[in-house]
């Protein structure tokens, strides 16, 4: 029986894609980098909790955005209220995303739990982690 796709498990997706070794004979180590890619989770950095804030918005995908938002602030509101606002709210979400990336490489890491992006004038992105994720806190 021939090994069927859903058999070969991350590693031998990203081998049979191309990976890090186009060439049997010439197998080179996968950059750090790489790996580090898979190893991490969700939201593991403030840059990576932004990205996919960024990426959830250009989506349009108000379940991704709710992901975003730390675990307290999804329990106080009822999940339809928080929806219905994210769907009114998605156009001048786009609009903020637009000035976050261009201000994206000015995110200064301000303790072990703490983040901000000033994007605006007077306008900051705040960044909040909880049990080793970071989420989305204020914009």
């Amino acid at each position: 029986m021939e090994p069927r796709l859903t058999d070969l498990g991350l590693l031998g997706l990203v081998l049979l894609a191309g990976g890090c070794c186009p060439k049997p004979p010439a197998c080179s180590p996968c950059p750090e980098r790489i790996l580090d890619e898979f190893a991490r989770p969700d939201g593991a950095t403030p840059e990576q909790a932004l990205e996919e804030f960024l990426q959830a918005i250009d989506a349009g995908d108000c379940e991704a955005l709710l992901r975003c938002a730390p675990p307290d602030v999804r329990a106080r509101h009822p999940l339809e209220r928080l929806q219905n606002g994210c769907i009114h709210q998605l156009e001048s979400l786009r609009r903020i995303a637009v000035s976050l990336r261009k201000a994206r490489e000015g995110l200064v890491v301000l303790g072990r739990n703490r983040a901000a992006l000033p994007y605006a004038e007077h306008r900051k992105l705040t960044l909040i982690k909880r049990d080793e994720r970071w989420y989305v806190e204020d914009l």
